[in-house]
């Protein structure tokens, strides 16, 4: 696996490893049974993806090297940078920050996804990607409750 390739699957695990902590203590402290329910299945999924990342790095290893050596890709923001602009968001602000957060490292992950030099690597990016989608649409449908 090309070290860049590498970098990137490795600054996407340290991304999922934030954000899983930080929504398993956000949905500690949250008192709507609705949503303490909706941030606990989010950070399963999180948690879901930290291992999926690893199994993706690990079988990675003395794989070989790609072709399709990546480019600049553009990572998403540190969830941490995001969320840290509030100690104490709102559940409707908790729930923007993931909505971007969401859109942002999908389509990161679409673009890890030209690189992938062998199925293995396609499978488990295609299933990060549909991880990320599922998160984003179910964060999205909270959303909207908030806003009624």
């Amino acid at each position: 696996m090309p070290d860049s390739l590498k970098n990137y699957l490795d600054a996407a695990l340290n991304n999922e490893k934030v954000v899983h902590d930080y929504i398993r203590v956000y949905s500690k402290k949250t008192e709507t049974f609705g949503l303490k329910k909706l941030l606990s299945a989010i950070a399963d999924q999180e948690k879901e993806h930290e291992l999926q990342l690893q199994e993706l790095l690990s079988a990675s290893v003395g794989s070989g090297d790609s072709t399709n050596e990546p480019a600049e890709i553009s990572m998403p923001r540190p969830f941490s940078e995001i969320s840290m602009k509030n100690d104490n968001p709102t559940p409707k602000e908790l729930l923007g920050y993931l909505l971007a957060y969401y859109e942002k490292t999908g389509l990161f992950y679409q673009s890890l996804a030209h690189y992938a030099f062998n199925t293995e690597q396609q499978i488990g990016i295609k299933r990060l990607i549909d991880g990320e989608n599922k998160l984003r649409q179910w964060t999205k449908d909270r959303y909207d409750l908030e806003l009624l």
